[in-house]
């Protein structure tokens, strides 16, 4: 690819060719105006961007909840009484009400403190759904 680009910019003898931008960067580029902002390209973690974005970092496969494997929250998750609270670089902020009486908690470590902190699992499915928890269980191939 190199190789042809220096080739298709230095032919003196001919017209130089434009470079243009692929219909994909095209479509991020587009998506950044329309987000306000260079750092999100895409609307959820379920967009189609989003999963162009995630295969080209090794990351083609959708997390998945699995209730006997431990979950690491995002750095950019943090836990207070009663509230999950997200700052998340491409989506924005959000938060999750912990419901105090919820059945069946969950310990998720939280980064960068390593420190547990248990939560509902209804809560952390629905942090894993989006992306913002995942499992430390051992992937097997």
């Amino acid at each position: 690819m190199a190789e042809r680009t220096l080739d298709m910019l230095g032919r003196p003898d001919r017209a130089p060719v434009p470079l243009e931008k692929s219909p994909v960067q095209a479509d991020i580029d587009k998506r950044r105006v329309r987000f306000g902002g260079a750092r999100k390209m895409y609307a959820d973690y379920a967009d189609p961007i989003a999963r162009i974005f995630f295969e080209a970092y090794g990351m083609a496969e959708p997390l998945r909840f699995d209730a006997g494997a431990d979950y690491t929250l995002a750095p950019w998750v943090s836990c207070s009484d009663g509230l999950v609270s997200v700052a998340d670089p491409h989506r924005g902020h959000r938060s999750f009400p912990v419901a105090p009486d919820a059945s069946t908690p969950c310990d998720v470590l939280m980064v960068p403190s390593l420190k547990t902190h248990p939560l509902p699992e209804g809560l952390v499915r629905e942090l894993v759904d989006q992306g913002h928890t995942f499992s430390t269980r051992a992937v097997s191939r």
